[in-house]
């Protein structure tokens, strides 16, 4: 009988430990994917707003001869149809002309400077005049701006917000976390009710993880592994946003997987102590 009780009990903590290993496996896999499809169509939402400040300067070409005023309201006509709030020519000295909306100012002006004056598009924030954040999306593009001057790149912007509503969209709030950071580690946006600063200036971050993310991001690889922070195990996805210098991070907990697999646990070790009591007592009444 005791021979019996302790195969019982081997046998028990081995299925609870290849069953909560499998389920987690599985866990992982499944958050990791729901991660990279959560990343892809909002890098694609960004590539669709860069592909619309392309249509608009195809559309209202720079090569083609016209009245300074008429291909400034053409521009606008446009570009207002397309649901942006902020339009301007952006010249080689980093000034903007405005062509409507309020004023704005780059947060980091050598990132937008350095993207279109290579030739590049380019995805950056800024600030109003009302010190309300804009996305502000760039297009090389050689305007006739006056005085024998032409334009570097045509710029439009859109609140920020309209990042939160994509990414609410496909992103249940109530179960995955999410920041919009540059390499630097300064946050843009997120969806955590915490102060938006530096991310990496959380404490409770292990050194460790903090490293490889910063190497990732400089690589500009995607990074996918485990955290732990606030007394929880979170799963991470970090990747690289288009034509930017921003990352996307998502983190989903593992709490609702961790409460399946201690549930599985128990029901599991009640059978086992169950199915040995009910063998055991079939032994002493032979």
């Amino acid at each position: 009988s005791i021979f019996c009780m302790i195969v019982f009990i081997v046998q028990t903590m081995w299925m609870n430990q290849m069953g909560a290993g499998a389920i987690k496996e599985i866990g992982v896999i499944y958050m990791s994917g729901m991660s990279k499809q959560i990343a892809a169509h909002f890098g694609t939402t960004i590539e669709l707003r860069l592909s619309q400040v392309e249509s608009l300067v195809n559309a209202v070409s720079p090569a083609r001869k016209r009245d300074y005023s008429a291909m400034r309201l053409e521009l606008a006509y446009y570009a207002r149809s397309k649901g942006f709030e902020y339009l301007a020519f952006y010249t080689d000295e980093g000034e903007f002309q405005i062509i409507y909306g309020p004023k704005v100012v780059p947060e980091v002006p050598q990132a937008l400077h350095r993207s279109v004056m290579g030739g590049k598009d380019n995805v950056s924030a800024g600030q109003d005049e009302h010190g309300e954040r804009v996305v502000l999306i760039g297009v090389p593009a050689a305007y006739d701006i006056g005085e024998g001057r032409k334009s570097a790149a045509l710029v439009a912007g859109l609140p920020a917000d309209y990042l939160d509503d994509a990414l609410a969209v496909n992103v249940d709030s109530s179960m995955v976390d999410y920041s919009i950071i540059r390499t630097d580690g300064t946050v843009i946006m997120q969806n955590a009710d915490v102060a938006k600063s530096n991310y990496f200036d959380k404490a409770d971050w292990e050194d460790e993880y903090v490293s490889r993310l910063r190497e990732s991001m400089e690589n500009g690889e995607d990074y996918s592994g485990e955290i732990k922070a606030d007394g929880k195990r979170w799963n991470l996805y970090c990747t690289a946003l288009p034509a930017s210098e921003w990352h996307l991070l998502l983190h989903m907990p593992y709490s609702t997987l961790d409460r399946t697999v201690e549930r599985l646990a128990n029901r599991w070790s009640f059978c086992s102590v169950s199915g040995c009591m009910l063998v055991l007592g079939a032994l002493l009444l032979v």
